[in-house]
């Protein structure tokens, strides 16, 4: 759990490994795509980085598609082969619900927030904060702000 002073620090150090992470879990997939596939994506990377997201093909987005179907599949491959991988995942998703749950608050994304909260539900009971629990779950199904003083 994450306290004190030192906080931010913290939270940028789980930032860092979650990152490292992802990157290892995408260059073994970047080493086993075609050349059409990694042509696609140095496309995409190029529009993205010129502004000109519109200018997207379809095929394109297959090839993202597909990447993404690759990922996930290694993932669950990961999950069943190995306990310590499951691990690691489950913490990388834990990190990305942080993420969200930040991004939500700094851009005011209140369907956002209330879709953090319902994922972070399960987590609040594991870590004892039962009214914090109560709280989400209220907030959630009815979608009002938690009170300022919990």
């Amino acid at each position: 759990m994450l306290t004190g002073k030192a906080f931010s620090k913290a939270l940028r150090g789980h930032f860092i490994v979650d990152s490292a992470l992802h990157v290892l879990l995408t260059r073994t997939h970047l080493e086993h795509l075609g050349t059409e596939e990694l042509d696609a994506l140095k496309e995409i990377y190029a529009i993205t980085a010129s502004s000109h997201a519109e200018e997207v093909e379809q095929p394109v987005d297959e090839c993202l598609d597909l990447l993404r179907a690759r990922l996930v599949a290694s993932k669950e491959a990961l999950v069943q082969k190995s306990r310590t991988a499951k691990l690691w995942l489950q913490y990388m998703d834990h990190i990305t619900l942080v993420k969200n749950f930040i991004r939500a608050e700094r851009t005011s994304n209140w369907q956002l927030h209330l879709t953090t909260v319902r994922r972070m539900l399960n987590l609040f009971a594991a870590a004892g904060h039962e009214l914090r629990q109560v709280w989400a779950a209220l907030s959630a199904a009815h979608g009002r702000p938690w009170p300022r003083a919990i």
